[in-house]
């Protein structure tokens, strides 16, 4: 099998992308507080927070998949970078952002946009986190 991979680093607001899925920075919990949650919550509805809630809790490290609500996105993949009230790891962050592109895999998503996980509330420096991801 051929594929191709393309990257491409942008600064914005990730609840405005049109790509099929958008990563959620989530904490185990699965509740949207703040920060990446916050934004896809306020843009999208309510719903993609009831709808991941009732997957949760999950181990850090885990993710799970919503629908997107009224975002562009048609996919919210929820990352668990960090325990709720607990600061992030560049271990967690790396378990988060490997078990979000497996779960995009797994449902044949081929564009995604993912945050900079745990760099929020969860305390991982940028340079950390794009080493871990």
């Amino acid at each position: 099998m051929s594929w191709r991979e393309r990257v491409t680093l942008q600064q914005g607001n990730i609840a405005e992308c049109n790509t099929e899925a958008v990563v959620n920075a989530a904490n185990s919990e699965l509740w949207m507080g703040s920060g990446v949650a916050g934004a896809l919550r306020k843009a999208g509805g309510s719903v993609i927070e009831q709808e991941a809630v009732r997957h949760g809790p999950v181990a850090v490290g885990a993710s799970v998949i919503t629908t997107a609500g009224t975002l562009p996105a048609q996919w919210v993949i929820h990352a668990a970078a960090m325990a709720a009230g607990r600061p992030a790891s560049a271990e967690s962050v790396q378990a988060a952002t490997a078990s979000a592109l497996a779960l995009a895999a797994q449902h044949k998503i081929q564009s995604i946009a993912l945050p900079a996980l745990g760099t929020g509330v969860g305390n991982v420096s940028l340079t950390d986190c794009a080493r871990a991801a």
